[in-house]
C-alpha cells in the first residue's frame, strides 16, 4: 500500500474497537491460513473480537495499545505490558498486528520499535513474544530485528487443530 499521508501513532481508545478489531482479523486470515485451520478463521467475527480489547483500562499493568494511523485509516497495532505468566519480570509484546495491504511497508518496524522503547521506559531490561511456529514471515520479521527463540514451544488448540507457539526474547538493556 503506497502511503499518501505519514505514519502517526496514538493510544488505542475504545471507539477504536471495531477498526483495530478489522485489522486484526483480516491479518489473522492473511498470516494463519494454511496453518489454523480454516473453520476458525472463517467464523471470527469482528464485534466479537473487539469486544474483548480494554483500550479504556489504565491500570499500572493493564495493556497498552498503539494504533498505527495513515490519515485517518488505522493500518496496525501493538499491544504491549507486562509478562504474562513469567518467572521473571519482563515485558511482553502480545499483539502485533499490520493491515496485510501495508505488510512490508515499515508499519510493522514502527510499532515493535515504539514497543519495545515503551517496555526499556517502563524499567523492563528484557522482553518476549510469542508466536505461531509456522509463522515464518513474523519468525523472520522479529528474528531480523534482534529477536531469538529462547526454546520455550506452547501447543494451542483451535478447532480441533493443534497449532504450536514459540516464545522470542530480547534484550532492552542499553538500546535506547
Amino acid at each position: 500500500m503506497e502511503s499518501s499521508s505519514p505514519l502517526t501513532l496514538r493510544p488505542a481508545v475504545v471507539s477504536d474497537s471495531l477498526a483495530v478489531a478489522t485489522v486484526h482479523l483480516a491479518a489473522w486470515r492473511a498470516a494463519y491460513r494454511g496453518i489454523v485451520p480454516d473453520s476458525y478463521l472463517d467464523g471470527l467475527d469482528e464485534e466479537t473480537r473487539a469486544s474483548r480489547y480494554t483500550f479504556d483500562r489504565t491500570g499500572h499493568d493493564d495493556p497498552l495499545t498503539w494504533i498505527a494511523l495513515e490519515g485517518d485509516d488505522i493500518v496496525g497495532f501493538v499491544s504491549v505490558g507486562p509478562a504474562r505468566d513469567d518467572e521473571r519480570r519482563r515485558g511482553e509484546i502480545y499483539a502485533l498486528y499490520v493491515e496485510p495491504s501495508s505488510w512490508r511497508s515499515g508499519v510493522g518496524s514502527v510499532l515493535i520499535t515504539h514497543a519495545e522503547k515503551h517496555l526499556a521506559a517502563r524499567g523492563f531490561d528484557e522482553a518476549l513474544l510469542w508466536v505461531l511456529k509456522d509463522n515464518h514471515r513474523a519468525r523472520s520479521f522479529y528474528e531480523a530485528r534482534g529477536w531469538r527463540h529462547d526454546g520455550q514451544e506452547l501447543t494451542i488448540t483451535f478447532d480441533f487443530r493443534e497449532v504450536v507457539e514459540v516464545r522470542y526474547t530480547t534484550s532492552l538493556r542499553g538500546r535506547f
